[in-house]
């Protein structure tokens, strides 16, 4: 039925079909009204695909008898009212797909025990809830999409669970606080944007191990401090964007800034460094100085130090081997000996061996 063009509805009697199908899709094919209850009968469906069609109503909650199905995607209709807490009992779910659509209210928190889902795109939507800090819980979670609704609040630093995510966009919406540092924790993130918020605070240092990193936009928010230089490390980053903030101090140019331009961090007339970057050249700090001269001062003195240790060892050693190289000395008690015997015969002689005549 895919990209066919049926401009009818779904039958009511949709639900008379074998319930041993397991997929039904007709994306782009006009299909107009709502889904039908009786869905819920095929309880053997394991995909439902409708995206890209002029659907209306809501979801239906008898979509909890489909306690098979892994895949929605509903995304690209008309769809209207509130995410419906039935959803959370479908425990096979691994994809859902609810983006451009017309959705209102909140995100329901349940959402956070369907463990099995590894990707839940919210796209486009008019949701204004929080994020629930129960979505930490999706740790196969691969794929997070909710640009373009009135989300607000903080981000929970929950998300930072979400081991194996590889791309999260929030852009778009009302956030304001800080950006958790526990997002360094997803080493498998390759996209992330927060542009178009109300965040302030920092760039998060823990940025450094997103080592799989490679498009960062957090333009558009109420940022401040400096860019870490410890970005310019991230071996993937081709894609980086800050503009709009209130940031200050020396823009990285090493690695992957190599190759940004102005684009990625004008207005920010705070911040410094080189040409290319459309700001202005970073002055001389004579504090960085200093210490840079002081340490190259420590580092001198301490090297002499060892060196002057090092000549005397080894002169003092020098000198122990010369001795112990000398001969030892010997006494030689021989002439002493025989110088004895020579005296003794010589009395001899001369006392005629002791004669009787002497």
């Amino acid at each position: 039925m895919s990209k066919n063009p049926i401009t009818g509805t779904l039958p009511v009697s949709i639900g008379n079909l074998s319930a041993s199908l397991q997929e039904i899709s007709a994306h782009s094919s006009g299909i107009r009204g709502t889904i039908p209850n009786g869905i819920s009968n095929l309880s053997g469906l394991f995909t439902l695909a409708l995206y890209g069609n002029d659907l209306t109503g809501s979801i239906p909650n008898t979509i909890k008898g489909l306690q098979k199905l892994q895949g929605i995607d509903v995304g690209n209709n008309k769809l209207q009212g509130s995410i419906t807490n039935d959803l959370c009992q479908l425990p096979k779910l691994n994809g859902l797909y609810l983006g451009y659509n017309q959705l209102s209210g909140s995100l329901p928190a349940c959402l956070g025990n369907i463990t099995s889902l590894r990707r839940l795109d919210l796209s486009s939507n008019k949701l204004t809830s929080t994020i629930p800090a129960s979505l930490g819980k999706l740790k196969d979670l691969l794929l997070f999409r909710a640009r373009l609704n009135s989300f607000h609040g903080n981000l929970p630093s929950d998300i930072g669970n979400m081991k194996i995510l590889t791309k999260l966009d929030l852009a778009y919406n009302n956030f304001s606080g800080d950006i958790p540092g526990s997002i360094g924790d997803l080493q498998y993130l390759v996209g992330l944007s927060l542009e178009h918020n109300d965040l302030m605070g920092t760039i998060p240092e823990t940025f450094r191990y997103l080592v799989s990193l490679e498009t960062l936009d957090l333009s558009q928010n109420n940022l401040s401090g400096v860019i870490p230089m410890s970005l310019d490390k991230l071996p993937y980053l081709k894609y980086f964007n800050v503009s709009y903030n209130k940031l200050h101090g020396q823009i990285p140019s090493g690695g992957p800034f190599e190759n940004f331009t102005s684009q990625s961090f004008l207005p920010n007339e705070a911040l410094c460094g080189a040409t290319q970057f459309g700001v202005r050249p970073c002055k001389t700090n004579s504090v960085d100085q200093l210490k840079k001269l002081r340490k190259l001062v420590i580092i001198c003195v301490s090297s002499a130090i060892s060196l002057v240790v090092l000549v005397l060892t080894f002169v003092l050693l020098w000198i122990r081997c010369q001795k112990d190289k000398r001969p030892p000395v010997e006494i030689d008690l021989q002439p002493v000996a025989e110088h004895r015997k020579i005296a003794y015969q010589e009395i001899l002689e001369a006392s005629n061996g002791f004669g009787e005549s002497n």
